[in-house]
């Protein structure tokens, strides 16, 4: 149920303004959600980047589909992106999560960014 709301919201959003890289970065989002699929959001996925390519949720979530359609390459790319202008204060915790979440996913291991430690 909730599910299905969330995605009613966001295609509203999106019918009410296609062009918005929020919109696009919402039903993105929706797409990567367990159970869904990630194929159906990619182009959402790329207008958002194309709109906005610097802003770090926009970022952090092609990190998302570039690990779920095992490109691994642009996933490091994107991580080395994100961390090199902050490098002096050291490393945010989510460019760190992504890593890990890649270095997972290389290795065929489950991954769970809500579950502790």
């Amino acid at each position: 149920m909730i599910v299905a709301d969330i995605k009613q919201k966001f295609e509203l959003a999106f019918s009410q303004e296609p062009d918005s890289p929020e919109a696009n970065l919402s039903m993105g989002l929706f797409y990567l959600f367990e159970g869904e699929d990630w194929q159906l959001g990619l182009e959402c996925q790329r207008k958002a980047f194309a709109l906005l390519p610097a802003d770090t949720f926009i970022m952090e979530q092609s990190v998302k589909y570039a690990i779920v359609a095992n490109d691994f390459v642009e996933a490091e790319r994107l991580i080395g992106e994100m961390a090199q202008p902050i490098h002096y204060w050291g490393e945010p915790g989510y460019v760190t999560d992504l890593r890990e979440r890649l270095m997972r996913k290389r290795r065929s291991e489950p991954y769970d960014a809500c579950a502790e430690d």
